[in-house]
């Protein structure tokens, strides 16, 4: 039996090496497997001691299944799932491998992480510590080969490493399942680190008809569509980071008012009234898009729900809460984020190649200690069954940063400069064009 154990080990350690192998430098795995004390090392030693396995009686096998259906039946009655870094890792690469978790292992994560939410305030603070650091996560929509990508590329959550989700996990994209149960294992894991705002897509008015239901229903059952989003229901909406900036999903309300208000609001409703006086805050939160030429707010007919506001608004808002930026996310960008106002207000959007043909890059904001902030942007539009397999080192991604301070600029970056001085140098010829735009919106262009 304890040879059985040991054999077992070994296969997993296997897989784990093979796994660390697809992605880790030949010298740094020369440097591990050297250590007498490597665990894997022992393994092989010991494999190659272990005796010939026979065929087994059949009597023998019967008591085995029986012995194997107790022991089942056991570890699903009596004990409860072990919340730990390697628990999740190991979730991780079944999720890569394309696996579908347990749906008691899905519940047991979706109820402890709605115990921890539910006990949150509408509006989490954070602070970046010396030698921390904070990401902020823009929509993912399904797509876990975005999610798997940014840790690859920026760390796991972890007590110096934080998060905020800000929103719409789920929908479009086809294993939402898998990047909540990730998002909150790692909630469980570390919870003043990891912070999930809510999104309008966390919602089950939008979820019925943009895939989630359909999702669950195929993976598990409606069971477990009801607890993901009560689970949802109890997201908070927004994050401060350092007193200064505001994190959101969608955008700003439809009055000027203090962050001290929100925390009134009662946030944990599963389907959003649009018309109901109680849930306009709300909306406004997760589906407000901002305009670049408006001044003032007008309801968001686009979406049908929510507010667009302009420059003034957003300089009333930050104004009377003393913050400097506003982060949302809710809009795909061809570069995976924009700054708008002179960057008082970033946008970040980080599924890349939305909904498999949209061909944007991806995008992540980092902030740490000082509030000094970068951008880390992707494109996953070749690789995207790639990086469900696991095969981290096949990754054909290309990263640009663009830092704030004495940092270099990104190709797009740069071409996006020159087309905007060949703009400026032709924006009176430009301007006669669009005054002949038809009630259509046809622009019509002399040559």
């Amino acid at each position: 039996q304890e040879k059985k154990i040991l054999s077992y080990q070994g296969d997993e350690l296997l897989r784990r090496y093979e796994r660390l192998n697809s992605f880790m430098k030949k010298e740094t795995l020369t440097k591990v497997m050297q250590k007498p004390n490597t665990k894997f090392r022992r393994w092989v030693s010991m494999r190659h001691t272990l005796p010939v396995r026979r065929t087994p009686r059949a009597d023998a096998l019967a008591e085995l299944k029986k012995a194997a259906t107790r022991n089942r039946t056991k570890a699903t009655t009596q004990s409860p799932v072990e919340f730990n870094l390697s628990f999740v890792t190991a979730m991780m690469d079944r999720i890569a491998q394309r696996e579908i978790i347990d749906k008691s292992v899905c519940l047991s994560i979706v109820k402890k992480a709605k115990s921890i939410l539910s006990k949150e305030t509408n509006v989490m603070q954070h602070t970046v510590k010396k030698g921390c650091r904070v990401t902020i996560v823009g929509d993912i929509h399904g797509q876990i080969p975005d999610l798997l990508h940014i840790f690859h590329l920026n760390g796991l959550p972890s007590a110096r490493n934080s998060y905020i989700f800000n929103g719409d996990w789920v929908d479009r994209g086809i294993q939402g399942c898998e990047v909540v149960l990730v998002i909150f294992a790692f909630k469980i894991l570390f919870p003043r680190n990891v912070f999930l705002n809510r999104g309008n897509h966390e919602a089950v008015d939008i979820n019925d008809f943009s895939g989630f239901l359909d999702e669950c229903r195929d993976k598990y059952d409606e069971e477990v569509y009801y607890e993901f989003n009560e689970a949802f229901s109890t997201c908070p909406l927004a994050t401060i980071i350092d007193e200064k900036v505001f994190v959101v999903h969608g955008g700003l309300p439809r009055v000027d008012m203090k962050v001290n208000s929100l925390y009134q609001i009662n946030r944990k409703i599963t389907e959003v009234d649009y018309e109901h006086p109680d849930h306009c805050i709300l909306a406004d939160l997760i589906w407000s898009d901002p305009e670049e030429y408006l001044q003032g707010r007008v309801p968001n007919t686009r979406r049908g729900a929510g507010q667009l506001f302009g420059p003034d608004v957003l300089a009333k808002f930050l104004a009377l809460n003393d913050f400097h930026t506003v982060v949302r996310s809710h809009e795909a960008k061809q570069e995976g984020y924009e700054y708008l106002w002179g960057e008082r207000l970033i946008t970040v959007f980080s599924a890349s190649n939305y909904c498999g043909s949209q061909g944007n890059d991806g995008a992540v904001l980092v902030y740490e200690h000082g509030l000094t902030r970068k951008i880390i942007s992707w494109n996953l539009s070749n690789t995207s069954l790639l990086a469900v397999s696991g095969t981290y080192s096949r990754f054909n991604f290309r990263v640009s940063t663009k830092k704030t301070k004495n940092g270099g600029d990104s190709v797009k970056s740069i071409l996006l400069k020159k087309l905007s001085k060949i703009i400026q140098d032709n924006r009176l010829p430009l301007i006669d064009s669009f005054e002949k735009v038809s009630k259509n919106g046809v622009v019509t262009f002399d040559f």
